[in-house]
């Protein structure tokens, strides 16, 4: 069996046969980067990043109203008011941290809002303690 071209095959048609010189070969035109489509594309939302600094803040707070209490007040009524109020604010700030913690970019201001939180609030259940039992020996 052998093959036969079509009938309508011109052995001449074709181009390295017949002696012409191809057209070079041309790439096509690209276009410019400012036509392509612009596309919107934004980081990943990040929610708990103010959770993050509040936690750091609350978390500073609660650590200097006891050292404010401790080295700057003398003992009155406003002493004790700071001692009760750091350790509510020093609960608030663990909160926050916690949540904080969650952020993809404010983890390390998360941690050492947790940390301050933590000693804050351990310096605040300290002095409430030691509120309770000078008050109950007087």
């Amino acid at each position: 069996m052998n093959y036969q071209p079509p009938s309508d095959y011109n052995s001449q048609a074709a181009s390295w046969q017949t002696g012409v010189e191809p057209t070079p070969y041309t790439p096509p035109a690209y276009s410019s980067a400012g036509t392509y489509p612009a596309y919107n594309v934004s980081a990943p939302s990040d929610r708990n990043q103010g959770s993050a600094m509040a936690g750091l803040i609350l978390g500073l707070i609660s650590l200097l109203l006891p050292a404010i209490v401790y080295f700057v007040l003398p003992v009155s009524i406003l002493s004790v008011i700071c001692l009760f109020l750091g350790f509510p604010i020093s609960i608030v700030g663990l909160i926050f941290s916690i949540r904080g913690r969650r952020s993809f970019l404010r983890k390390g201001m998360a941690t050492a809002g947790l940390v301050l939180s933590i000693i804050g609030l351990l310096l605040a259940l300290g002095y409430i303690i030691l509120v309770v039992l000078v008050a109950s020996r007087s």
